[in-house]
C-alpha cells in the first residue's frame, strides 16, 4: 500500500462531515516528525493496535572490507525497531 492507497482507506474509513481528505493528508505527513520527537524523548513510541517503536543502540565493530579482506572498525549506531502487537498479523 503506497501513500495514495493509505489516504484514500483512511477517507473511506473516516467520517467525511469530520475529516476532509487534506486533513487526511496533513495528518499523515505529520505522522513521521512526532514519532522521531516522541523516539528522542522517550526511546519509545507506542502506535496502540498496531505496533511498539522503540531505539535500540548497536555497539561499534569490527568488520571486513569484502575487497581487501582487511579490517575495518564499524561504528556504533541508534536504529529504531519495529515490534508488531500480539495479533496484528492475525
Amino acid at each position: 500500500m503506497n501513500k495514495a492507497e493509505l489516504i484514500d482507506a483512511l477517507c473511506g474509513q473516516v467520517n467525511p462531515a469530520h475529516m476532509r481528505k487534506s486533513d487526511v493528508i496533513e495528518l499523515i505527513d505529520q505522522l513521521a516528525p512526532v514519532i522521531q520527537a516522541g523516539l528522542a524523548k522517550d526511546g519509545r513510541v507506542t502506535l496502540p493496535g498496531v505496533a511498539i517503536i522503540s531505539v535500540k543502540d548497536v555497539p561499534a565493530r569490527t568488520g571486513r572490507n569484502p575487497k581487501t579482506g582487511e579490517p575495518i572498525e564499524i561504528p556504533g549506531k541508534r536504529k529504531a525497531v519495529f515490534k508488531a502487537v500480539k495479533g496484528f498479523l492475525a
